[in-house]
């Protein structure tokens, strides 16, 4: 039996995945805000006692995945500091930095570009368009060193047993009864990023850095696929869906172009930027996740029509994090012949829905 737990992430992501009665994976701590939310879940696991995380994960390095990791690593680090009893212990952290991303790792090359082109107040005015993207990026990316950071302190950098950067693979790694394969990012994607980076002037890349935010849906975002006594769940972040299937489909995961889950976390909070009709036909689950609160119009209908109308009369469960106000009339609307159902977090008023598979 496996848990997949999707916490109150307001506009970002935060999940759980509880199995073997005692084993946690923490996935994405969403945005400023939800750490709270986290710690509390966790504390209600852990019982008064020291809590073994089996993994921890960032997807990718926005401000709605990593700001409540960093925020339980700074804990961590100041009950180390005053030799204070460690409220959780880590055993494996999964995390690409930005500078793992454009292949400066361990260097801080990134560093002169990053601050000349804060500071280059004409190159943002150049690429106004881009400017609150760029901003974003910016400082996500200062969050990623100071976790990177962290996350060395305790000995967990390194993504282990995956070695090194985590990208797309044939192998599989065991974590305490999980297989777990890695499927994106893919590596010649992640190769013409680093040559479009270390070739662009500082003056173009703020352009590049907002693609690059926009882009962590279809590069950097760690795509895996989770497998526990034949029950499957591909967690997704912010990935774009064309190259979730494309990792999907060269490291021998689809069968006559589909793979049958029973959990799908849906792309970048159900943006229609990342999903299309084709994608839900190729991955039909018993449960779909999205995990949104209205913020940047995520979900999008557009998203839920494409799934809905990909699954025709079959069974399964839409799981929100949020009940917006058109949802209702929404889902009454495309109900007519088919056969799903939905689940709202804010129906029995908890932090988290609990999903049993």
């Amino acid at each position: 039996m496996i848990h997949f737990e999707a916490l109150q992430a307001r506009y970002g992501d935060c999940f759980l995945l509880r199995w073997s009665n005692d084993k946690i994976a923490v996935i994405d701590g969403g945005p400023s805000g939800v750490y709270p939310i986290l710690r509390k879940r966790l504390n209600a696991l852990a019982r008064g006692n020291k809590l073994a995380i089996n993994l921890m994960m960032v997807s990718h390095i926005d401000d709605d995945h990593i700001n409540g990791l960093l925020a339980l690593m700074r804990d961590l680090r100041d009950q180390k500091t005053s030799r204070q009893p460690l409220s959780y212990d880590v055993k494996r952290f999964w995390f690409n930095s930005f500078e793992d991303l454009i292949g400066a790792k361990g260097k801080r090359s990134s560093d002169a570009s990053l601050s000349a082109l804060a500071s280059d107040a004409a190159a943002m005015n150049d690429w106004a368009n881009h400017l609150k993207e760029a901003h974003a990026v910016l400082a996500s990316v200062g969050q990623g060193r100071q976790l990177r950071d962290l996350i060395a302190l305790f000995g967990l950098d390194g993504n282990q047993p995956i070695d090194d950067f985590a990208q797309g693979s044939n192998k599989s790694v065991e974590i305490d009864g999980l297989t777990i394969s890695v499927v994106g990012p893919i590596d010649d994607q992640l190769e013409a990023l680093r040559k479009e980076w270390k070739k662009a002037p500082i003056s173009k890349k703020a352009q590049l850095a907002a693609y690059l935010d926009t882009s962590t849906t279809n590069l950097s975002s760690i795509v895996c696929l989770v497998e526990f006594e034949q029950r499957r769940i591909l967690l997704t972040g912010d990935a774009r869906g064309d190259y979730i299937l494309d990792g999907l489909r060269r490291y021998g995961h689809l069968s006559e172009g589909k793979l049958a889950l029973d959990l799908l976390k849906v792309p970048h909070h159900g943006s229609d930027r990342d999903s299309a009709p084709d994608f839900f036909k190729a991955l039909p689950a018993k449960h779909y996740v999205i995990s949104a609160d209205g913020t940047y119009d995520n979900p999008d209908k557009d998203t839920l029509k494409w799934l809905i109308e990909a699954r025709g009369s079959e069974t399964y469960t839409v799981h929100l994090t949020n009940r917006l106000p058109w949802m209702d009339t929404f889902f009454r609307q495309m109900s007519a012949g088919r056969n799903f159902s939905v689940n709202y977090r804010g129906d029995r008023d908890e932090d988290f829905i609990d999903i049993e598979l």
